[in-house]
């Protein structure tokens, strides 16, 4: 007798502790709030997440990173507190009540109607300004001369004398008469030139 009632103080005093646990889940999350506390309508459309899904529901690519994040919509049919009855196909093999964490309200696409009426002449000039880049707004445009890139650092040295040739009134140009005095006057600024291979290869035996 006296095991059976230790087997029943046990079994209380687990049912107690597990009665315990889970209010204090229940407080913390009261407390703290859930992600996703949206309240449907019965026959709005709603997308469904797909994570923990099988992968035959979510996609075929076997990949996971490939497979789609929602799926859907699907229509409300019931409601039950926090849970949400779905309109899903029977060939997805899911049951179809969903918490309302794992749903997300759908959101219809509405493209621009053809009717719209063109923009204005102040309306197209400032999309025209906006696309251009922030590096030329506001400044005036460059010719291609300018845009063409100086050789900077490059110094320029003044030709000889005798090398300076004279333009006479018919703006044609006459070659120098004098090309020695030219040499000689050019030997002493430039260095020499390297003499023949064969000349080369006699001094090194």
């Amino acid at each position: 007798m006296d095991f059976v009632q230790r087997r029943q103080a046990v079994i209380r005093f687990v049912q107690d502790a597990i009665a315990a646990s889970v209010d204090r889940q229940k407080l913390n999350a009261d407390n703290n709030g859930r992600g996703n506390t949206n309240e449907f309508k019965v026959g709005s459309l709603v997308y469904i997440t797909t994570l923990n899904l099988a992968k035959h529901v979510v996609s075929d690519f076997g990949a996971s990173k490939l497979a789609l994040r929602f799926i859907g919509p699907f229509t409300m049919l019931a409601k039950h507190g926090n849970a949400y009855t779905l309109d899903i196909p029977s060939s997805t093999r899911l049951h179809p009540t969903f918490y309302v964490g794992r749903l997300k309200p759908y959101a219809q696409y509405k493209s621009p109607s053809l009717g719209d009426s063109a923009p204005t002449p102040a309306q197209a000039r400032r999309r025209a300004f906006a696309r251009q880049p922030a590096s030329t707004q506001g400044r005036p445009a460059r010719s291609k001369q300018s845009a063409i890139p100086t050789r900077a650092g490059l110094s320029t040295w003044p030709a000889p004398a005798s090398t300076q040739q004279t333009r006479p009134s018919g703006g044609v140009q006459q070659p120098p008469d004098d090309r020695r005095s030219l040499a000689d006057q050019t030997r002493g600024v430039f260095p020499p030139p390297p003499p023949p291979l064969r000349d080369a290869q006699r001094a090194t035996r």
